[in-house]
């Protein structure tokens, strides 16, 4: 058929899957970078001031599904990293958070000191990760769900990508997961307090 409407379909097909490609090859450019540029150019930031900011910025996605962000945020907790670098960790973490959490879902966020430690946390009650799973999903590509992963847009690489820039910063990512329960995610960065 050579009518509009099938016109319009296949040209958003087009348009889906040049913008998948085009998130993919970003993705790599930064896992790369990220993985060849070992210097990272760090300053004294406000982690409880970015991850607000970036909370805010991502509430439309959430109301998309009906998702309530709940924060236990301290004030003014301080690390000693590169600020894009880090608000790119959140913004992965919380995105993973809403596309695999369920509709009407909840997400808690916490930020806050512990010991000589700063963790950033991103709990969600959604489908959760196996066991199996979760010894991988911060390998390249490797994706839990592929066909839900390749529906909700992502690349692959987001978790990879994650990882590879808290190592950079001296800090260490864990996972905690429950089929059917949800995942809680904990970036722990080095404490600098002023």
């Amino acid at each position: 058929k050579n009518d509009a409407e099938s016109l319009d379909m296949f040209l958003n097909i087009i348009l889906k899957e040049s913008n998948r490609i085009e998130s993919l090859v970003t993705d790599l450019l930064d896992l790369s970078h990220i993985e060849q540029h070992t210097e990272l150019d760090t300053d004294y930031m406000n982690l409880s001031d970015l991850t607000r900011r970036i909370i805010d910025n991502m509430m439309t996605q959430a109301n998309q599904k009906n998702i309530s962000i709940h924060t236990d945020i301290e004030k003014d907790v301080i690390v000693k990293a590169q600020e894009s670098k880090i608000a790119q960790v959140i913004t992965n973490l919380l995105t993973n958070a809403i596309n695999y959490s369920y509709e009407d879902g909840d997400i808690n966020v916490r930020v806050y000191r512990d010991d000589f430690r700063v963790i950033f946390e991103v709990q969600d009650f959604g489908i959760g990760i196996k066991l199996e799973d979760q010894q991988r999903i911060f390998e390249r590509f490797y994706r839990v769900d592929k066909a839900r992963s390749r529906d909700s847009g992502g690349t692959g690489l987001g978790l990879s990508i994650t990882k590879h820039i808290v190592e950079a910063h001296q800090g260490n990512i864990e996972v905690n997961s429950q089929v059917g329960k949800g995942s809680t995610f904990k970036v722990i960065l080095k404490d600098y307090k002023e």
